[in-house]
């Protein structure tokens, strides 16, 4: 009986411990699955691609010393949707190629992204139809901001992001998330071109029109 306690102990204080790997979540201010989206807006992509490496080579050296968490604990999620960020947008150069290309505009709607977070620990905690619900949801958001601000094309690529990272993290099959919302006025691409200050007027002028069929309407 003592052996087995003493093993028991032994397997016990061998357990990664939780408050490591938020720490190391936390330098990257990682805390959600829709964070890890977040971070992908930020403005220069080979400085985040570069944390992004440090950070998971400091966790993969942890996770050497002790029993990782189960695999369906949220660190242990985030740390694979970080795994899929970091391949998506820093390994595979077509991609990155084509994500480069809307960066800036997707830097604009940083802000706004934070709109399509979902409730806390919606990943974990949800019934199946639920959670698929909120996936489509989170990911419409993204999509229908993407679109107004910076084009259909631009939204199918941020709306790839947010499916391969999200798919990182959920196992869970959705199909209906790969819909893609109608939008009544996207930025046209001829006006995406010619920079910041034209895609704010048409997208203003999109909010202004959209608000004033509203109120015809109502």
């Amino acid at each position: 009986k003592l052996r087995i306690e003493r093993n028991r102990f032994t397997r016990e204080a061998l357990k990664c411990d939780e408050n490591q790997l938020m720490t190391y979540l936390a330098e990257l201010q990682v805390t959600n699955p829709e964070s890890l989206l977040l971070i992908a807006s930020y403005k220069d992509l080979d400085h985040l691609c570069r944390r992004i490496a440090g950070n998971l080579d400091s966790i993969d050296i942890f996770l050497q010393t002790c029993t990782p968490l189960p695999q369906d604990h949220l660190y242990m999620q985030l740390i694979a949707g970080l795994r899929v960020l970091s391949t998506k947008l820093c390994v595979e150069c077509s991609y990155q190629k084509s994500y480069q290309k809307y960066l800036s505009c997707f830097h604009e709607l940083h802000t706004e992204y934070i709109d399509c977070a979902g409730p806390a620990d919606w990943t974990e905690n949800m019934a199946h139809n639920e959670l698929c619900n909120e996936y489509k949801s989170i990911a419409d958001c993204y999509y229908t901001k993407s679109a107004m601000l910076c084009g259909i094309k631009a939204a199918k690529i941020m709306k790839e992001l947010v499916v391969r990272v999200i798919n990182g993290i959920i196992d869970t099959h959705c199909p209906e998330v790969r819909k893609n919302p109608t939008i009544p006025n996207p930025m046209p691409e001829s006006v995406f071109s010619k920079g910041t200050i034209a895609r704010c007027f048409v997208h203003n002028l999109n909010h202004i029109l959209t608000w004033m069929t509203k109120l015809l309407y109502y």
